[in-house]
């Protein structure tokens, strides 16, 4: 009965909107085992991909697909 209240409740009141800043996690290419956080722009979302809430993110100039556990809002 209740199994898409939470992602429903993810869209319908998303926790970034269109141009909102954000920080965005990445695995490092120096180190695997390290985390990078960027500086992102939040271009679109949320949006369903697959099976996980996704929004699309402008990073370091290039368009990016994040998913929302990947996205913060302070570093």
């Amino acid at each position: 009965k209740k199994k898409f209240a939470g992602g429903y409740k993810k869209i319908k009141h998303p926790k970034f909107k269109s141009g909102d800043s954000a920080y965005m996690t990445h695995v490092s290419y120096d180190n695997l085992f390290e985390n990078e956080k960027s500086f992102c722009l939040v271009i679109e979302g949320p949006y369903v991909k697959g099976r996980s809430i996704v929004y699309d993110v402008m990073v370091n100039g290039t368009i990016a697909i994040s998913p929302q556990h990947a996205l913060y809002k302070r570093r």
